[in-house]
């Protein structure tokens, strides 16, 4: 199944908002901080550097996107619009990470499901969920990308060799 449109400005606020959270956390800067436990007194103390270019970045790349499976007359629909989400009798919102693993599950709906659809579903949403991640964090690398051209390249992970940066 390949994707040829990612999402509609009318699709489904929780699928947007997963989307947009891990695009958020991606570029999200955390200051470097340096831990120090003293052994006599067992105080621990943190201090945070006030350079504006010493800073770490969450590694987002494992975490979950939200793909809403919905089911009009016995069709499955993904990213629906207003419209088709009015008389759509149940949906199951999935929490999917990059390999295609349902990491969360939810039922929408008055409507009823049985095993038959909800495998298909299930389905649906496993194999769009990898690609849209992929999607997703091509768009992000690509910002990142800019950025660096910008003169702002001196990212690094928050877990750079067992410490926090």
């Amino acid at each position: 199944m390949l994707i040829n449109q990612v999402l509609r400005y009318e699709g489904n606020l929780h699928d947007a908002c997963s989307f947009a959270m891990k695009a958020a956390l991606s570029e999200t800067k955390v200051p470097a901080l340096k831990v120090v436990h003293d052994e006599e007194t067992n105080e621990v103390s943190v201090d945070v550097c006030d350079d504006p270019y010493e800073y770490g970045v969450l590694d987002v790349s494992k975490l979950p996107l939200l793909i809403t499976v919905g089911q009009i007359n016995g069709v499955h629909t993904v990213d629906t619009t207003i419209k088709e989400d009015s008389v759509t009798l149940a949906r199951i919102t999935y929490g999917i990470i990059p390999s295609g693993s349902i990491v969360y599950m939810n039922k929408d709906g008055g409507g009823s499901l049985d095993l038959l659809n909800i495998r298909s579903m299930t389905k649906i949403a496993s194999e769009i969920g990898p690609q849209l991640n992929e999607l997703l964090m091509k768009k992000v690398q690509l910002s990142k990308d800019k950025q660096a051209s910008w003169g702002h390249a001196n990212e690094r992970l928050l877990f750079d060799d067992d410490n926090f940066v």
